[in-house]
C-alpha cells in the first residue's frame, strides 16, 4: 500500500516506519494516524520483519498532534470528546500492541502526541540535542495516553505535566526512565541500527514472548483500566467551562499559536 504521510521500507529483517511531514515537524494528523496504524498492522504480521524502527523525517521526531486540523470547536459535549479521545488512544496503543518490537529513534522535538507515542514504543533512543515535553496544560488540554506515571513515577510525571514542560533534555528524559539511551546526534541512526540488528539476531519467538509477557505484566497491574479511565476523565475535563482555555483558543485562531502561548506565559503570576 502507498502512503502520503509516512514512509515504509523493509531491509534485512528491519521495518523502517518514518513519519514524513517534515514541514510541520511531523505533526500528527488524523490521516497520518490512520496510515501509521495500517503500516503497523502490516509490518506486525510479516515474517521478514523482526523489529520496527520508528523515526521522523527532517528536523524532529514529532511536534505532537497537528493543531491546525484539530476540530476543537466542532466537537461538543462529553460524548463526542470521548469518541475522539478513544480514537487517539487506539492510535497510541497500536505501538504497544504491535507484535513486533518497536524502537523509537528520537531527534529534534518530541512533544505532546509524539512524546506519548514514544512512550508506547518498546525501546527509545534519543539524540543528545533532542527535546521532550508535554505542553498540554498551557493549552488547557489533557494527556490522552497517560502512560508517563507508569514509566517515570508519580512525582516526576506531575512535575512534567503540571508545569507543562516542553523543553526538557534527553539526559533528563533518560534519568526519568523515558528513554533507554542518549547518544551523540551523529551516532543516533547507527546506534539504533545496531540495536535493531541485535533483535534481528535473536529468536523471533522469544522476542515476541518477552514483549507480550512484559506488556501483560503492566496490564495485569491495571494499565488498561487506568488508560480507559483517563480517557473518561479527559472527556469530562473538556466539558468544564474554562475561560482561560477559551481565550487561548480564540487568540490562537485569530493571531496564531505563538501569540496564544505568549498570552498564556504573560498570565504566570498575574492572578
Amino acid at each position: 500500500m502507498s502512503y502520503e504521510m509516512i514512509k515504509v521500507d523493509v531491509r534485512a529483517g528491519i521495518g523502517f516506519l518514518t513519519w514524513s511531514r517534515p514541514r510541520v515537524h511531523n505533526a500528527i494528523s488524523p490521516e497520518m494516524m490512520a496510515e501509521t496504524m495500517d503500516a503497523l498492522s502490516a509490518l506486525g504480521v510479516r515474517d521478514d520483519v523482526r523489529v520496527i524502527i520508528l523515526s521522523g523525517e527532517g528536523k524532529s521526531f514529532s511536534s505532537g498532534c497537528d493543531i491546525s486540523v484539530r476540530a476543537d470547536r466542532e466537537t461538543q459535549g462529553i460524548d463526542e470528546w470521548r469518541t475522539r479521545y478513544q480514537k487517539s488512544l487506539q492510535f497510541m496503543l497500536s505501538f504497544w500492541r504491535c507484535p513486533k518490537p518497536i524502537i523509537a529513534s528520537i531527534h529534534g522535538y518530541c512533544l505532546a502526541g509524539g512524546f506519548e507515542a514514544s512512550l508506547a514504543c518498546d525501546i527509545s533512543v534519543a539524540a543528545e540535542s533532542a527535546r521532550f515535553g508535554m505542553p498540554e496544560a498551557k493549552m488547557g488540554s489533557p494527556s490522552i495516553l497517560l502512560m508517563l506515571p507508569w514509566l517515570a513515577g508519580p512525582k516526576m510525571s506531575k512535575e512534567i505535566l503540571m508545569c507543562a514542560e516542553d523543553t526538557f533534555s534527553a539526559a533528563r528524559a533518560k534519568e526519568a526512565g523515558i528513554v533507554n539511551h542518549v547518544v551523540p546526534d551523529e551516532e543516533r541512526e547507527s546506534f539504533v541500527l545496531e540495536l535493531a540488528n541485535h533483535i534481528v539476531g535473536a529468536s523471533p519467538v522469544a522476542v515476541a514472548y518477552f514483549k507480550r509477557a512484559i506488556n501483560q505484566t503492566f496490564e495485569i497491574m491495571g494499565l488498561m483500566p487506568a488508560l480507559e479511565a483517563n480517557v473518561e476523565a479527559a472527556a469530562s475535563m473538556k466539558g468544564i467551562v474554562d475561560k482561560d482555555r477559551d481565550e487561548f483558543l480564540s487568540i490562537r485562531k485569530e493571531q496564531g499559536l505563538k501569540a496564544a502561548i505568549a498570552w498564556r506565559a504573560s498570565r504566570v503570576g498575574a492572578q
